[in-house]
């Protein structure tokens, strides 16, 4: 027998065989007389027959039981793979709070009635534990998750509502008799989407924030009513007087807003729509007098949109920003018309996500492509010149005669390992570590030279600023060429100019010990002294 089921009818068989034994032994007990031996026999045979059925009966009742495990095991197998996926169906079908509390319930029912099915196997009452605790967890945070969800956007239809709501006295200010406020309230649809919006926020379970915004409607509605009789009781018939009486006044609808504008060259502020105006006394505005009438931030007196447009995208070349690097715009530059097309494109792309400065399709950004290309092509034959010459002059006094002799060669090495990095990786940061070091250091050493390097009437500190930045940024490119420190940038006119004085001044044996006393000087006094023999 391999099933529990045909153990069942063994058994039931030898249970009838037991009693029919029963039976017989009862009868034979109750026979009167009869021979001895025979009656001993007979029970021998009896008690034979009852030793044989217990024993059947216990292997029966045993292999049974472990039949029955097995079984059970592969029946509660197959109940918790289909509760399971029971458990999963009811999460995804859970898509409300009051859903996910009726699945909880009827998934703990079944797995009550799971546990009393299989309640004798031990093994199967901590599986069932085990999934009592998962099932109600996950229903648990599905259901917080649902109600986070219904939450926010309760909060979030509860905002749109405010906004509409506080655009509606705009509106209705515009209205001018009672069946135009009522035709608003009942055809607009701003109005009508204010009206679902309270309605899913009462399906939501807010119903204090949509009765609190049902009110606000009302109230909004009553209002409108009231100001649309009360102008019809006292402002004239055209809307823009107001009548008290036989005295009628001049209404002024539109806002004020004040502004600054500059009015007889001074700026003042004013009132739109009125004649009020204020002098705006401003030390701070008066040294930006400059800037009054000056409309957009890319376009000055002295300088067009598209110029403007061009150094921007040349700066960013230059420092390898954005998506046009110097390497790539110096190829653009050979490749004739197309390089010029997709210059175009480029310039186009960057000048249009910049729509505050005013650029013009077709006009400005085709203009500062050409512009871009001449500059490209005078930046790269310039080199280092591009830098300017009171810039390369002050690089080279601090090189020659700063107090850093020992930190020569240090400079100079880092100088080529940054440009390197930039050349190699694309990467700036070592650079401009290295050029704000230098900027640092070259700042109390430029601070001896700023009577003579700076314009007079000008912001010095901005000044030595802007210089030191740059003569920095010229030092570092230059210690990093291969010309190094050997061979200092020149232009042709600067070594003209400065071949003609010495041969001038050597001229006949005329002047004696310039050059030495132009050796000896301090740096400061060496370029006082240089200056006012160029002067001279």
């Amino acid at each position: 027998a391999n099933t529990s089921t045909a153990l069942s009818q063994l058994l039931d068989t030898l249970d009838t065989q037991a009693h029919g034994l029963d039976l017989l032994a009862e009868q034979l007990g109750n026979l009167p007389g009869g021979d001895a031996v025979t009656r001993t026999t007979i029970l021998d045979r009896i008690s034979a027959l009852y030793t044989d059925i217990n024993r059947l009966r216990a292997d029966a009742r045993n292999r049974r039981k472990a039949l029955g495990a097995t079984e059970a095991a592969a029946e509660f197998g197959a109940q918790f793979k289909l509760f399971g996926q029971a458990v999963e169906n009811a999460l995804e079908f859970a898509d409300t709070p009051d859903k996910c509390d009726d699945a909880l319930t009827r998934l703990l029912a079944q797995l009550e009635e799971l546990e009393g099915r299989f309640a004798e196997q031990e093994t199967f009452l901590t599986d069932i534990a085990s999934k009592r605790e998962a099932v109600y967890e996950a229903l648990s945070a599905r259901r917080q998750s649902l109600m986070d969800a219904r939450q926010s956007r309760a909060q979030a239809m509860g905002a749109a509502a405010e906004r509409i709501l506080d655009g509606l006295p705009r509106r209705l200010a515009q209205l001018s008799d009672l069946p135009q406020v009522h035709s608003y309230f009942a055809a607009d649809a701003l109005v009508a989407k204010l009206r679902k919006l309270i309605d899913d926020l009462r399906a939501l379970g807010a119903a204090v924030a949509a009765d609190d915004l049902a009110t606000r409607l009302k109230t909004a509605q009553d209002q409108a009513l009231r100001s649309v009789r009360d102008k019809r009781e006292l402002v004239a018939d055209d809307g823009s007087t107001l009548r008290l009486g036989r005295h009628a006044f001049t209404v002024n609808r539109q806002p004020l807003d004040l502004t600054l504008l500059v009015k007889d060259e001074r700026p003042s502020f004013h009132l739109t729509g009125t004649d009020y105006h204020a002098p705006v006394n401003a030390p701070q505005l008066t040294a930006l007098s400059g800037y009054w009438q000056q409309a957009l931030v890319s376009e000055s007196a002295s300088l067009s949109r598209a110029e403007y447009l061009a150094g921007l995208m040349l700066q960013g070349s230059l420092a390898s920003e954005g998506e046009l690097p110097w390497s790539d715009l110096l190829k653009l530059l050979v490749e004739g018309p197309e390089g010029q097309a997709q210059l175009l494109a480029h310039t186009r792309r960057f000048s249009a996500a910049r729509y505050q400065e005013g650029y013009l399709k077709g006009v400005h950004d085709d203009d500062a492509a050409r512009l871009l290309a001449a500059l490209a092509r005078m930046q790269s034959e310039a080199g280092l010149l591009a830098y300017g010459p009171t810039e390369r002059a002050l690089a080279t006094l601090y090189w020659h005669h700063g107090r850093f002799a020992a930190e020569r060669e240090s400079l100079q090495r880092r100088a080529r390992a940054a440009v390197q990095m930039q050349q190699l990786f694309g990467t700036r940061d070592a650079l401009l570590r290295l050029e704000a070091d230098t900027a640092a250091t070259l700042t109390d050493f430029a601070n001896e030279f700023t009577p003579d390097l700076l314009a007079a009437g000008a912001d010095h500190s901005e000044q030595l600023q802007t210089l030191v930045q740059q003569s920095a940024a010229y030092l570092v490119r230059q210690l990093a060429s291969e010309r190094g420190s050997e061979s200092w940038v020149v232009s042709g006119a600067g070594e003209d100019l400065a071949a003609a004085l010495s041969r001038e001044l050597d001229r006949g044996g005329r002047l004696q010990g310039w050059q030495h006393d132009l050796d000896a000087a301090t740096p400061p006094e060496r370029w006082r002294l240089a200056r006012q023999w160029v002067r001279a």
